[in-house]
């Protein structure tokens, strides 16, 4: 074996090796998008399993937060994100418990950072 044919299998080795680093690296599995939000909010209510009330409210950034109860006294919030392929809708807080009342620290998908403010009443 010459060390042509040497440096030719180490480059090969290498790029085989790239392609596996960069595809387990790839932490967002594809989005299914839907053609309407009537469609992306149905998906999002069964994906999440939403017991309760879903509110839809746009930021002044004109993002759509989806504030859901999920449970008796347990909230979430989504985002309903439009793209050029259509629409889909995901979760970007965990569960809070609140009994009265609460607020906690959001960013949604663009990076925008919010506190949000419920009243249990």
């Amino acid at each position: 074996m010459t060390g042509e044919d040497r440096l030719k299998k180490i480059k090969f080795v290498f790029m085989i090796i790239t392609v596996f680093l960069i595809a387990a690296c790839n932490e967002n599995p594809e989005i299914i998008q839907f053609k309407t939000k009537d469609k992306a909010l149905d998906n999002y209510i069964a994906d999440q399993n939403i017991q309760g009330n879903i509110e839809l409210l746009t930021t002044i950034s004109n993002e759509k937060l989806l504030v859901a109860k999920s449970i008796e006294n347990s909230y979430f919030i989504g985002e309903l994100i439009e793209t050029n392929k259509g629409f889909y809708a995901e979760r970007i807080s965990d569960n809070v418990q609140l009994e009265m009342g609460g607020s906690w620290p959001i960013i949604t998908m663009d990076g925008n950072k919010y506190t949000s403010l419920l009243s249990n009443v």
